[in-house]
């Protein structure tokens, strides 16, 4: 379940018909979260109304995707990890176009808010060279490693990564 294209979401999570790579390239069958055009935000009574719909019609939703191309506020995490939390899903939060606010703690913090995994292109809001970093918790370590490398990811350009020192 994503954010749909006019309301601010990505093109990567739209469904097959609009070629969106969640659903043309992957196949994935796409929902979208009720939005709320007046508070220009998800609406999260409309949105557990219909995930409990789909469910009746045997449509489980395994994955919701929150962040934006678009977007004016903070999303609702807490509250859309409570409905995850209902149905065994997991919550990743696109903050491609918000890490300058996060890192500058002006924004919502996602992970502590109830994601499972939080995603970033380093050179949108943050000074640097085009790249992408995912942070999660501790539990979901090997797995997110195993699905970078060695599937989608062929080298990690040493000169890219931060230094780090034990000291």
């Amino acid at each position: 379940m994503s954010i749909s294209i006019p309301s601010g979401g990505h093109i990567s999570y739209a469904k097959k018909k609009l070629w969106g790579t969640a659903g043309k390239v992957r196949g994935l069958k796409v929902h979208y979260f009720d939005f709320d055009e007046k508070e220009m935000n998800i609406d999260v009574d409309g949105t557990a109304k219909r995930v409990k719909r789909l469910e009746k019609q045997g449509k489980r939703i395994k994955l919701f995707i929150m962040g934006a191309s678009v977007f004016l506020f903070p999303e609702p995490v807490k509250e859309i990890r409570e409905i995850a939390d209902e149905i065994d899903a997991y919550i990743h939060f696109d903050g491609a176009h918000v890490a300058g606010l996060i890192a500058g703690g002006k924004f919502q913090d996602p992970l502590r808010e109830g994601a499972d995994v939080f995603t970033i292109s380093t050179h949108k809001t943050l000074p640097g060279p085009q790249g992408g970093a995912v942070f999660s918790h501790n539990k979901y370590a090997e797995v997110l490693k195993m699905a970078a490398f060695p599937s989608t990811m062929s080298n990690h350009h040493l000169h890219l990564v931060a230094g780090n020192s034990s000291s």
